[in-house]
């Protein structure tokens, strides 16, 4: 009884490694140093361990099939606040050091591990005290406070803000985002940021993020402001099947984030950033569109002449030659290149580059669904062919309308046999 009581004292380690003789030494490493070490193949695996257990660190591999180490990093950071995540690579590059550092990772460590350092950063990360400020990728410190709002942890780090946990006297959790200092003295920077404010302020909708609101930390003298911690599964884990969904629950996924288009494009605000990212979906499958950083307000001059925004996976053949004449058509165009891949498990084209992918958003039509999936409903491939038309003006004109076609594929009691208006050719595939 009392080997199972220290055993349960042990501070738990998740070791997340493609290779299993590096799991192995790792874990071995661990034991000696009176840690308790549990082993995961993949992120997958990972991501499933997290949630049936309580970790007191993560250790993983940046390279691995599938779903990466980053991506990895990237939806602990999302969803499981203040576990420390200790990233290790084969392969050293400055770019992944960065990329690991900006979504929160204690420390990049390349294989062969120095043992030394490995145990110690362990030892260090783990008898930190909760709440110590942390230097962030810029070089900014992480603050302990804004205003009224402890801070708990580093969630996100995008171009131009940080989104930290923060709780407030009561312990009610938020998401708080705050302008890099690096920024504070940039007049666009400090514009678009308040532009951000101002669509948040305008949205209310049960799929959108909520905002609560904002301020000027005097102590920092940066502008922040607090929206809700939503504590969701982002939307590329269902793409890849991390978490298994049935074709009727994405349906209902897509149709929810059709309805927060809608709202915001009654609004005139084009979110020009759909992507699965920027899509949470909470346990009882509610979504949250989230992130309008980039989001654009009709008739606003604060834009960029002549590039693109948004991801270039899902960015609609329109904005990939400027970002100032888009429209929600746009929106719909990213939902469907999203869609795609959520009801495929496939992106619309196999590409080698980003140069390559841009080309056949531009001149190639996508593989047709009901020849990848046999069984694919074609009311279904029909919304598809509709959202993803190369030119706005044969897409669905307003969100809306896309909400009726999908509404009516969950309603219908045999989505096979359903005859929708919407009609596709058959040059909208290859």
């Amino acid at each position: 009884m009392t080997g199972n009581n220290e055993q349960s004292e042990k501070q738990k380690i998740l070791v997340v490694d493609d290779e299993k003789e590096v799991r192995r030494l790792l874990c071995v490493v661990l034991r000696q140093k009176n840690y308790q070490p549990f082993e995961a193949a993949d992120a997958s695996t990972a991501m499933q361990m997290i949630v049936d257990m309580d970790f007191d660190m993560i250790i993983s591999d940046v390279n691995m099939p599938g779903i990466s180490g980053i991506e990895l990093l990237q939806e602990i950071k999302r969803q499981q606040h203040g576990i420390p995540v200790l990233m290790l690579t084969g392969a050293s590059r400055v770019e992944d050091a960065v990329e690991c550092m900006k979504n929160g990772a204690v420390d990049f460590m390349s294989k062969p591990i120095d043992f030394e350092q490995f145990t110690s950063c362990i030892r260090d990360t783990l008898e930190k005290p909760a709440g110590n400020a942390e230097n962030l990728e810029n070089g900014s410190r992480q603050p302990r406070q804004l205003a009224q709002y402890r801070i708990l942890d580093l969630l996100g780090e995008g171009n131009m803000g940080v989104v930290y946990l923060g709780c407030n006297e009561a312990g009610d959790r938020f998401a708080v985002k705050v302008l890099k200092s690096c920024y504070a003295a940039d007049d666009k920077r400090l514009n678009r940021f308040y532009r951000e404010i101002n669509v948040l302020e305008s949205l209310a909708h049960p799929n959108i993020v909520k905002f609560y609101e904002c301020g000027f930390d005097d102590t920092e003298q940066l502008p922040y402001y607090v929206m809700e911690y939503v504590q969701g599964q982002s939307l590329k884990m269902i793409c890849r099947d991390v978490v298994h969904k049935t074709m009727h629950e994405k349906m209902d996924i897509l149709r929810q984030t059709a309805d927060a288009l809608t709202a915001a494009h009654r609004m005139h605000i084009w979110h020009r950033d759909i992507k699965p990212d920027n899509i949470l979906v909470l346990p009882d499958l509610t979504v949250k569109l989230t992130d309008f950083g980039i989001a654009r307000v009709m008739d606003s001059e604060l834009t960029v002449t002549g590039q693109f925004l948004g991801t270039p996976a899902y960015i609609a053949p329109e904005g990939l030659e400027s970002s100032t004449h888009v429209d929600g058509r746009a929106d719909i165009y990213s939902l469907g290149a999203v869609a795609y891949e959520l009801l495929l498990g496939r992106k619309q084209f196999d590409a080698r580059s980003v140069g390559q992918y841009i080309a056949a958003v531009e001149n190639r039509c996508p593989p047709e669904p009901r020849k990848l999936e046999p069984d694919f409903p074609a009311p279904l491939q029909a919304i598809l062919a509709k959202m993803l038309k190369k030119r706005p003006i044969d897409r669905y004109q307003s969100a809306d309308q896309l909400v009726r076609d999908l509404t009516a594929c969950l309603e219908a009691p045999d989505v096979h046999r359903l005859k929708l208006s919407t009609n596709y050719e058959s040059n909208d595939w290859e």
